[in-house]
């Protein structure tokens, strides 16, 4: 999605809905998600019902630090990653992995 086109996901929420899901989006804080905002700030219909951003702030939280209006997304509905590419052994083998914060629903299964 290009910053600033929020309507070219707009209708992800119903179509993920009609087929009993929830729709979920995933951007950089000062771009796409940024443009998601926005527009969810202006009360546009149709939007992701969860936000997940990327902001490297190192701050494992998705409420502090929040980039956008505090009452969006509220209720669970947000996840951020806030580092990328950070080493870390698991079972004594060294991953690359990146780090997230949730506060959302990932999946749900019936």
């Amino acid at each position: 999605m290009r910053p600033g086109r929020p309507d070219l996901c707009a209708g992800l929420g119903p179509a993920a809905h009609a087929k009993g899901y929830r729709a979920g989006f995933y951007g950089f804080s000062r771009s796409s998600a940024a443009a998601i905002a926005t527009a969810a700030g202006n009360h546009k219909a149709d939007l992701p019902d969860a936000l997940w951003y990327a902001r490297y702030d190192n701050n494992a939280d998705t409420t502090t630090g929040f980039p956008f209006a505090t009452g969006l997304w509220t209720g669970h509905r947000r996840g951020h990653q806030y580092a990328v590419n950070k080493k870390g052994t698991f079972g004594g083998a060294t991953l690359t992995v990146d780090h997230n914060a949730w506060d959302a629903p990932v999946a749900v299964v019936n």
